[in-house]
């Protein structure tokens, strides 16, 4: 997929995708590890919702100024 694709005011979101993106790829290795509920399981899984969060918000406000 080309960045030209996306459009203009949804290509902040990008950063936030990649965070989840990260974030989903070390708590399956954490958890094939069988860690997922050690200190940096949490923490990671803290992280993750944080980012959802601030991902819909974002995506709120652009949906707001574009209407």
């Amino acid at each position: 997929m080309q960045i030209d694709m996306i459009p203009k005011e949804y290509r902040q979101l990008l950063p936030l995708n990649l965070l989840l993106l990260i974030g989903f790829v070390t708590l399956g290795k954490l958890f094939y590890a069988n860690q997922i509920l050690s200190a940096n399981g949490i923490l990671i899984i803290t992280g993750l919702l944080l980012v959802i969060y601030a991902e819909i918000i974002t995506y709120r406000r652009l949906k707001k100024r574009r209407n």
